[in-house]
């Protein structure tokens, strides 16, 4: 069965020491499951062929009577390979860091449910088996506050033949900076952005207008044996864009 923590373990470190944790493959939850968590810190953890690996996530906001407004929560030094999706997130009024991973041939790597800051530096994605069941897969699944820094996006050839594929699908906020995508074959867009300028309505008075920022980044595509401008390829109309 997985792992799960509950309210008393809220504040917790995981420390792998490089372990590999391996599944059959009809493993269908997460190994590991967090969902009332706050300063939690995973590190060096290997998984391997999990349907869902990792998840981590604050589920009683907005529930301001168990909120620690300290939150800072941080996944450092760990693989994902063969995953259904390597890493969930939902991390409101909390920062998150995601550093020094590795993701390799996951249909998902990062499934960002929400987020205030989620920081991604540093960390090496490889993306060759995408779910091809919808249109426009991504291997970042965005809708929260994404600065994305400082990382390697390396290509493989795929395997389910996805249509309009990105490496980061977008539906809120999204700042892109010196990272590298290149145009190896089955390369494909950095971003696909499905987010309008105020998609964050939530009924009442307020708004919150969406941006996509890419700066200082080497982006190249090339996808069905046609070259492409590897930046955005824009669905919906955020109110900020800058590259």
């Amino acid at each position: 069965d997985k792992i799960v923590f509950d309210d008393y373990h809220s504040a917790i470190k995981i420390i792998g020491d490089n372990a590999i944790i391996h599944s059959d493959g009809e493993f269908e939850d997460y190994a590991f499951y967090h969902s009332r968590c706050y300063d939690v810190r995973v590190e060096g953890l290997n998984f391997f062929n999990f349907k869902k690996a990792l998840y981590v996530g604050n589920s009683f906001y907005p529930d301001t009577t168990n909120r620690r407004e300290s939150a800072q929560w941080s996944v450092v030094d760990c693989s994902f390979q063969n995953c259904g999706e390597a890493l969930g997130i939902y991390c409101m009024q909390s920062m998150m860091v995601v550093k020094k991973c590795k993701f390799y041939n996951n249909k998902v790597a990062v499934n960002i449910e929400g987020a205030d800051t989620l920081t991604m530096r540093d960390n090496w994605i490889s993306a060759g088996a995408l779910d091809n069941t919808q249109d426009h897969p991504g291997q970042i699944i965005n809708r929260g506050v994404l600065i994305f820094d400082s990382n390697l996006l390396v290509p493989l050839p795929q395997t389910t033949n996805p249509v309009e594929p990105a490496w980061i699908k977008n539906y809120a906020d999204v700042t892109v900076l010196n990272t590298r995508h290149g145009a190896e074959e089955d390369s494909f867009t950095l971003i696909n952005n499905f987010a309008g300028g105020d998609d964050l309505s939530d009924g009442t008075n307020f708004t919150e207008p969406r941006s996509v920022i890419v700066k200082d980044s080497q982006c190249n595509a090339v996808y069905g044996s046609i070259y492409t401008p590897g930046g955005e390829v824009i669905y919906s109309v955020p109110a900020i864009l800058r590259y």
